[in-house]
């Protein structure tokens, strides 16, 4: 006679993430290696909904009924309620929370723009600590954690950039912060990218001023932030660190 009891135990428990920005660019490659490692995934998205379903479907493809897609605007604090109901709805628990939207704006301190100051910290920093916060009886119940993509320029800070380096510091003393207070229930991580990709609208002489002071010499890719975060996802006995993945970028004066 089978024991159904016990097979129903032994069964393996497929995880589940959910990934903010995750329509295209390292949320997109986060979200396929975490599924090529077993994962269900929420995919978050603000604008690009056509990608974002493109992802989801793909990802259904190889292994049916593994992704879902959740609108939302993180500028809005109603949203993270929007976003952990999303995976609790589809597979009743989370198991990894990765922060990886942003908001990347050039500013001025000399022209103040108090409407600019709120969506790059709402997003960047706000966003992240409600989903936390809304996230907290699912991830404590799988002993899950959480992944912030920060920024090198969290710690060295970019030109022209005050208010976004401002907010990518201020989410890595949260990601400190909160592995205190989150311990031993969910781990609390980040990572701190540096010349992965480009963005759409750098030109050709930033691009090798960027490279000439890297000492790898060339961009990382999506990929190896994806990797990043595979380890962090499983790594758990790894709290309150950041890893960077930058190929020596923060190294370089």
């Amino acid at each position: 006679m089978t024991d159904t009891k016990t097979e129903a135990s032994t069964k393996p428990i497929t995880k589940t993430v959910l990934v903010t920005g995750a329509a295209r660019r390292i949320g997109a490659q986060i979200s396929k290696t975490l599924h090529e490692k077993g994962y269900n995934v929420v995919i978050h998205y603000n604008k690009n909904q056509s990608l974002a379903l493109a992802l989801a479907n793909e990802l259904n493809n190889i292994r049916t009924n593994s992704a879902v897609t959740v609108a939302g605007e993180l500028a809005d604090p109603d949203t993270a309620e929007r976003l952990i109901a999303a995976a609790r709805t589809a597979w009743q628990r989370l198991d990894c929370l990765v922060n990886c939207a942003s908001v990347y704006l050039t500013s001025d301190p000399a022209k103040p723009d108090l409407g600019q100051w709120d969506e790059i910290m709402n997003v960047n920093v706000r966003a992240p600590y409600l989903l936390v916060s809304e996230a907290l009886p699912l991830l404590k119940a799988s002993q899950g954690n959480v992944i912030n993509i920060t920024d090198i320029y969290a710690l060295r800070p970019q030109p022209k950039h005050p208010i976004y380096c401002a907010s990518k510091a201020a989410l890595l003393g949260m990601t400190k912060a909160l592995a205190l207070d989150l311990a031993p229930d969910v781990r609390v991580n980040a990572i701190a990218p540096g010349p992965i990709l480009w963005a759409e609208k750098n030109d050709p002489s930033y691009k090798d001023i960027v490279l000439a002071k890297t000492p790898m010499a060339r961009l990382g890719g999506a990929e190896a932030i994806s990797g990043a975060a595979a380890y962090l996802a499983e790594a758990d006995f790894v709290t309150g660190e950041v890893i960077h993945v930058d190929g020596g970028r923060q190294l370089h004066i």
